[in-house]
């Protein structure tokens, strides 16, 4: 039987790999199109991979109580650690396995196996949200075959690996690192464990807490889902990944945007909704992205999110994608429904949250459609004369203003927006246009930049070149390489900023990663809590030894502002912070049982990053003197990190009298994915007014005043408001090439005429 499993398993692998072949041949057929990490080329080019194909052994049967090694990221270790683990409990398509040392309930453990079987299954029938209406008992997917998800089966083993491990050197309560799917010829350093894995973190949970405490069982369908979106759509926007997987255990419990959370976005609307959450107002945008997916299933039913589910693109675009493919028409301007159509429907329901027109601005699910909750905005009554300048707007994060009335009047807006935004957060003291060369900050992407240089005539040369970079630290790595085979094979280069650890296993040389700075660390004001995701106030931990442990305030307090004031953008600790030094003291405004207090917190400290700085960097290319060579600058991108990639800049190599500042055409390099660009991007706004009665509900209109389609990004309007009446403005930035903010003025004036 063992046999007869041996060769069905050894024939498996033998035609996957020929396809994986037969895939990259494609591959190199049209290279410049296709700029998909390709671990086998990369295999071939920088470890000296030659082989046909690789086929791993086959995975033997494993049975309960049995030992195994893999390889993990260890602390303080420059490369992966192997290590010994305990297969805890096995199901269907399931392993867990435990490291020595850890202790765990056998029963317990086997129940988290069998549940973990059904959520795989669960998602990869590719209808994850079920077939029965929201409110019903758990929905289950339709058994479909057709509609399966395929996973890649790297060991022939249908089990997933699901390992708790310690001591490892990452702070997320999850690992999904893709170099475990791969053959180990194909992995840096050969550590691969050749198997489909997720790591479990158990030092990212609290120390008392048995492996199958509710805390470790509430990351496991996040993590599935996760690793199958690495496998099958790893070009999907890490926010999209990310909310679909909160959205889905929404539906799979029954459950909605409650109304904390619904609060926390409506209090800050003008945080972004198209990235992914930050430690400081992860609350507010998770629950904005939430709304805004349960705001999709109201227009448009669950389908169109299983059909989303699977879908690759930036920002809006995967969206964009399900609309078309969908025909899905707007009844009332008869087009076809764009992602940002949606987006601004989406604003002013916000904002209104009432049946006007056709119903598309109000909510329907989940307590914010319950309760009628609304955006508070800036509220003015009888305030008319009003003027903001240099005003900042996150990229579809959304300002709103209220004005009332107590006697009729007409007034003017006047907007006018910043026509670019930056495109990265460079350094302040290089023009925003002057160009460069600009890696991209793509998934699953491996970018060059080629050119020949000849050193035929030389007998030393040296590299010089300025660099940016600021990426994923120990994931995503930059490389200088040099070929003398006319691309077969490369040389990887070291510069004074290249990293020369390995702790994941996924370098294949000295290349740079985290931030381009010779300090990559560097202590940072903490006050010692941890804070609510829900609204980013709410005290829900406090440290030991910390600043505020020495202090009267407790869990469950809300910090409301400091230095006597609220605070006025929505809450924001880390910018706080970030304008004292370790040792200082701040005076934090506390909120307890509806009563605030000032208390005064000494602060103390943490390690942070460092911001990335241009570096300039130089590399010997004496070794290729006297020869013809062709040098690349790569950047190499995983499925499931993000990060803003890596700028070139003012490249030389002073022996050949070679210099290129990016300024001019593209100086004979080829560039596959790179881009010869400056650091402004086209900015568009979005501006809409609505005008809601105050005495009656189902009466209003809203306008689009610079539409979500619209170039415009300046204009005046003139409107007249009753005092039975409220007038709504709302202001959002639509960019999907920069995380960074639209800046703009607007002013109202009293008088004018009447409303246009």
């Amino acid at each position: 039987m063992h046999k007869m499993r041996f060769l069905c398993l050894s024939i498996l692998l033998i035609v996957m790999s020929l396809a994986s072949l037969s895939f990259v041949s494609a591959q190199d057929d049209d290279a410049a199109l296709d700029l998909t990490r390709n671990p086998q080329d990369l295999a071939v080019r920088f470890l000296g991979y030659d082989a046909a194909f690789a086929v791993p052994l086959p995975t033997p049967l494993y049975e309960v109580g049995d030992m195994a090694t893999f390889w993990v990221n260890k602390q303080d270790a420059d490369e992966p650690v192997q290590i010994t683990a305990e297969l805890a409990a096995s199901a269907p398509n399931t392993y867990l396995w435990v490291e020595e040392g850890l202790e765990f309930d056998s029963d317990a453990m086997q129940l988290i196996a069998n549940g973990t079987d059904q959520l795989q299954m669960f998602y990869r029938f590719n209808t994850p949200f079920g077939d029965f209406p929201f409110g019903t008992p758990t929905p289950l997917p339709r058994r479909d075959p057709a509609t399966m998800l395929p996973l890649s089966d790297i060991d022939g083993d249908p089990h997933l690996y699901i390992l708790y491990a310690h001591n490892l050197d990452s702070s997320t309560n999850v690992i999904i690192n893709p170099v475990d799917a791969l053959p180990q010829a194909f992995a840096p350093g050969g550590f691969s464990n050749q198997h489909e894995m997720i790591v479990i973190n158990t030092d990212a949970f609290p120390p008392a807490a048995a492996l199958h405490d509710d805390a470790y069982i509430a990351v496991i369908p996040s993590a599935i889902f996760d690793f199958i979106a690495n496998d099958t759509t790893p070009e999907i926007d890490l926010w999209l990944r990310a909310a679909l997987s909160q959205f889905t255990t929404s539906i799979r419990n029954n459950a909605g945007v409650s109304e904390a959370a619904a609060r926390s976005y409506l209090e800050n609307p003008f945080v972004p909704l198209t990235i992914s959450p930050t430690q400081v107002v992860s609350g507010p945008i998770n629950a904005g992205q939430q709304l805004f997916l349960f705001y999709l299933r109201q227009r448009f039913g669950l389908f169109m999110l299983n059909d989303l589910y699977t879908h690759p693109g930036d920002r809006l675009a995967a969206i964009d994608a399900v609309l078309a493919a969908n025909n899905i028409i707007d009844p009332i301007t008869g087009d076809v429904i764009t992602a940002r159509d949606v987006f601004a429907d989406f604003v002013m329901a916000n904002a209104v949250n009432d049946f006007i027109g056709d119903g598309r601005y109000q909510h329907l699910f989940g307590a914010i459609g319950a309760r009628g909750l609304i955006v508070p905005g800036t509220r003015m009554v009888d305030e008319f004369m009003l003027t903001r300048t240099g005003e900042q707007i996150n990229q579809f994060g959304t300002a709103y203003y209220r004005f009332r009335t107590t006697e009729p009047r007409s007034f003017a807006i006047a907007f006018a927006g910043l026509e670019n935004s930056l495109r990265l957060p460079l350094p302040q003291d290089v023009a925003p246009d002057n160009q460069f060369y600009w890696s991209g900050r793509d998934r699953n992407h491996d970018h060059t930049m080629t050119r020949a240089i000849d050193l035929t005539d030389v007998e030393t040369a040296t590299l010089q070149f300025d660099t940016w970079y600021d990426l994923a630290d120990d994931w995503n790595y930059a490389y200088v390489t040099v070929s003398t085979d006319n691309g077969a094979t490369w040389d990887i280069l070291p510069a004074e900023l290249s990293a020369t650890s390995n702790p994941n296993g996924l370098a294949y040389g000295a290349g740079f990663t985290g931030v381009s700075n010779m300090i990559q660390e560097q202590e940072f004001p903490a006050l010692g809590i941890a804070l609510s995701n829900q609204d980013g106030m709410t005290i829900v931990g406090i440290v030991a030894g910390g600043g505020v442990s020495r202090t009267e305030i407790q869990e469950g307090d809300r910090i409301v502002g400091y230095d006597g004031e609220p605070w006025r953008d929505g809450p924001d600790v880390l910018g706080m912070l970030s304008q004292f030094e370790v040792g200082d003291t701040v005076e934090l405004l506390i909120e307890r049982d509806g009563e605030r207090f000032d208390v005064p917190v000494t602060l103390g400290s943490r390690i942070v990053a460092t911001t990335p700085e241009w570096m300039t960097q130089e590399i010997d290319l004496t070794a290729y003197a006297g020869q013809e060579i062709l040098l690349r600058f790569e950047y190499i991108s995983l499925p499931n990190q993000l990060d803003d990639g890596i700028v070139i800049d003012n490249i030389r190599i002073p022996e050949i009298d070679f210099a290129d500042d990016a300024e001019d055409d593209a100086h004979g390099w080829t560039l596959n994915g790179w881009q010869q660009i400056d650091n402004l991007v086209p900015q568009q706004f979005l501006v809409q007014a609505a005008t809601v009665r105050t005495d009656t509900r189902g009466e209003g209109r809203v306008r689009q005043l610079i539409g979500p389609s619209d170039d415009a990004v300046e204009g005046q309007w003139l409107f007249t408001l009753l005092p039975n009446e409220e007038f709504i403005l709302s202001i959002s930035g639509l960019n999907d090439d920069t995380d960074l903010p639209a800046i703009f003025n607007f002013a109202v004036v009293e008088g004018g005429g009447a409303q246009t």
